[in-house]
């Protein structure tokens, strides 16, 4: 247990992977509530697919959420490098995800633009042309539990701690056990190394961290 909360930076990057209700959207329901990041955004701009009625009850969280639906062209252009900013990206992966924009979100325009965005998606690594720049840039990444995507477990293990792999694997496991449980991977360069993997990480939560035998004093 851990009783150290967290905030996450802005600007930056994150994905939510998992399966359709999973707990994805509740995530970032939280995250807005709690105020999660520094600073908390001035602006956010909630891009969807299909519209879900908990967009209802964010709204009278943030009354001042702007939900889209789709990605309109002139988007990047309303995030004012002034303000702070957040951009919720929702299940718009195949609509993007082969466009150079979705890249540019997560190597250049999220610092230029001061706004931290979240990708909301199903898989890890889908098989578009964005994925390679969306996997090397992310700086927080949320795993939910998905048995049909095993194999993607196994490639992300490897590429998060190396050879490492069971360490990995015993914490993913601990950290899903329950319903919409999650494992939260922490990437950012100002966390330090043994912060890297945690759950429950909201207000409120017995928060976990998970730190290789190896690496424990």
């Amino acid at each position: 247990m851990c009783s150290d909360t967290i905030h996450l930076i802005l600007p930056s990057t994150c994905q939510i992977c998992g399966p359709t209700g999973c707990g994805k959207t509740e995530f970032v329901v939280r995250l807005i509530k709690d105020q999660m990041y520094e600073p908390n955004p001035t602006n956010i701009y909630w891009c969807y697919s299909e519209y879900q009625p908990a967009y209802e009850r964010i709204e009278k969280i943030r009354t001042d959420i702007e939900f889209i639906h789709g990605f309109p062209e002139n988007i990047v252009e309303r995030l004012d490098a002034k303000n702070s900013n957040l951009l919720i990206i929702d299940d718009l992966i195949n609509e993007i995800g082969d466009s150079a924009i979705l890249a540019k979100l997560f190597t250049v325009i999220s610092h230029h633009r001061n706004c931290a965005v979240i990708l909301i998606q199903q898989n890890i690594f889908p098989k578009l042309k964005a994925n390679a720049d969306v996997s090397k840039n992310c700086q927080y990444l949320v795993v939910f539990r998905n048995p049909r995507k095993k194999r993607e477990l196994e490639i992300l293990a490897r590429d998060v701690c190396g050879s490492d792999v069971k360490f990995f694997k015993q914490a993913f496991d601990d950290a899903t056990q329950e319903p919409y449980s999650y494992l939260f991977i922490d990437c950012h360069g100002t966390t330090p190394e043994e912060y890297k993997f945690r759950a429950n990480i909201f207000p409120g939560e017995d928060h976990v961290v998970y730190i290789p035998a190896k690496s424990k004093n």
